[in-house]
């Protein structure tokens, strides 16, 4: 499995995970703490739409931090062709 794939599966598990992985330990925290903020005014806003879909949001904002790991995480050369 390459950097970049572990990485994207990291951060989809836990939003920032895979930029501590690949090196970017400040954006990853930086990713973590505005998932959690996001996540936090979600589940306490009055709308009820919201309010009920925060396992949406947090799922939403995992997908997001997986995409951005994966962008950001550099391949060792060789690994690009692995299954």
């Amino acid at each position: 499995m390459t950097r970049s794939r572990i990485a994207f599966v990291l951060s989809f598990i836990l939003p920032g995970a895979g930029l501590c992985y690949a090196g970017h330990v400040g954006w990853g925290v930086l990713n973590f703490v505005i998932a959690v903020v996001i996540t936090v005014l979600a589940s306490a806003s009055s709308l009820a739409a919201v309010s009920d879909s925060v396992l949406y949001v947090w799922l939403a904002l995992a997908a997001g931090s997986a995409g951005l790991a994966h962008a950001q995480t550099e391949d060792e050369p060789g690994e690009k062709g692995e299954a």
